[in-house]
């Protein structure tokens, strides 16, 4: 309420985001609210083999008008700043957190993502890939598909669909 209050046009806020590493059944409770403009979360690439995909709160969020911060995208989304030689394969000509950091600000509902960079090789990187955003389009599904493939073939179907069924959570109650 008090939010709310200083949202008014003549009050201190024009937008109230939340940032969360919730559960994402509690993320979509939030952005179904009403009551956020933006949201600050973690989806990658691998969410869709996760129990805790976000995709769907993207998508919902977007449906509402939302803002939607990626953070942790690097770090969290497969320590992609000191990836396997595997996954360096997979994703050439891209460094695998090159393609990232595209296929993520190429996803509808995605407005932002964190870089974390630390050095000003790292900064020079980000803006080169930042630079290939007008032919993201020709570059990932390539590289999409070959990851795709490498899971399906490491990982049987009914795994990639199971895995985290009977593990519990930090959000369940016996945990």
């Amino acid at each position: 309420a008090v939010l709310e209050r200083l949202r008014d046009p003549a009050g201190m806020l024009t937008y109230i985001p939340f940032r969360t590493h919730g559960d994402s059944k509690v993320i979509a409770s939030l952005v179904n609210s009403g009551k956020f403009d933006y949201i600050n979360i973690h989806a990658h690439f691998f969410g869709a083999y996760t129990a805790q995909d976000n995709w769907p709160v993207v998508q919902a969020a977007k449906e509402r008008g939302m803002g939607v911060f990626i953070i942790s995208p690097s770090f969290q989304g497969g320590r992609l700043h000191n990836p396997s030689d595997k996954l360096s394969a997979l994703t050439a000509p891209l460094k695998p957190a090159e393609f990232h950091a595209l296929w993520l600000l190429s996803q509808p509902g995605v407005c932002t993502i964190s870089l974390g960079v630390e050095t000003t090789a790292e900064m020079e990187a980000a803006r080169a890939t930042v630079e290939l955003l007008p032919i993201a389009h020709e570059l990932l599904p390539t590289i999409e598909n070959r990851l795709r493939r490498a899971v399906q073939e490491a990982l049987p179907g009914q795994w990639q669909s199971s895995w985290w069924e009977g593990i519990p959570t930090a959000w369940d109650e016996d945990c």
